[in-house]
């Protein structure tokens, strides 16, 4: 008797352990979706803040079409106020680049040289492309979403700024930068963050190659860049 009545006790608890067991993997199942769900929309939600912190036009295509606009309003004011934007950039590319663009805005705008200013602004466009590709480099175009805004900003320079001249003094220079920029693209990889391409490695090497690439073709038609 004392053997069947343990082994009742024994039961019971197997059966008590078992519900709790139960029950709560039950909760885990209901939970789970809805804690993944979670952390997905957070994650995706800081990738769109991020995206949306980053992703501005650049100050130097800004600083281009506003001053173009200005020489046609003859306002010698605004175009000042809209190159002194520029200060702080103008002298990172002194720092890396040993290139001072600072005197000879100045010199332009005092004499009211629009062509000069022109061709100085479209210099300090391919300088600022070129310092995104610095940084990108520099940094082993480890942090996707950085890398990916840094080569929109340089292809958006290239596009808005550079790119018709190219195409109408050198069509096949201008398919290669093209090419280029897609190869730069490609080079990123997709750590998963992109749904509409496969994942893969970035590869830092064929970016470089790329992005060596632009800025060769690029000098090949605007040659005082290399002056």
């Amino acid at each position: 008797m004392r053997m069947i009545g343990r082994n009742n006790s024994q039961r019971k608890a197997v059966i008590r352990f078992m519900k709790y067991y139960l029950t709560g993997f039950i909760l885990i199942l209901f939970l789970f979706p809805s804690l993944t769900q979670t952390a997905f929309a957070q994650g995706s939600a800081d990738i769109m803040h991020r995206r949306h912190h980053l992703d501005k036009q650049d100050l130097s295509v800004l600083v281009f079409k506003n001053t173009l606009v200005n020489i046609r309003k003859n306002n010698w004011a605004e175009i000042k106020k809209e190159i002194e934007k520029l200060h702080e950039r103008l002298s990172q590319y002194k720092t890396l680049f040993h290139i001072d663009l600072k005197g000879p805005l100045n010199l332009a705008i005092k004499e009211k040289r629009t062509k000069n200013l022109l061709k100085l602004l479209a210099h300090e466009v391919f300088l600022s492309m070129q310092m995104q590709f610095h940084t990108m480099i520099n940094s082993q175009i480890s942090d996707y979403l950085d890398t990916e805004t840094r080569l929109k900003k340089a292809e958006e320079g290239y596009k808005e700024i550079l790119s018709g001249n190219i195409k109408r003094k050198n069509p096949e220079a201008y398919v290669r930068v093209e090419e280029a920029f897609l190869d730069a693209k490609i080079a990123l990889g997709n750590p998963g963050i992109n749904p509409l391409q496969p994942r893969s490695p970035s590869d830092l090497k064929a970016f470089t190659l790329a992005v060596e690439k632009i800025e060769q073709e690029i000098k090949g038609v605007y040659t005082y860049f290399s002056k």
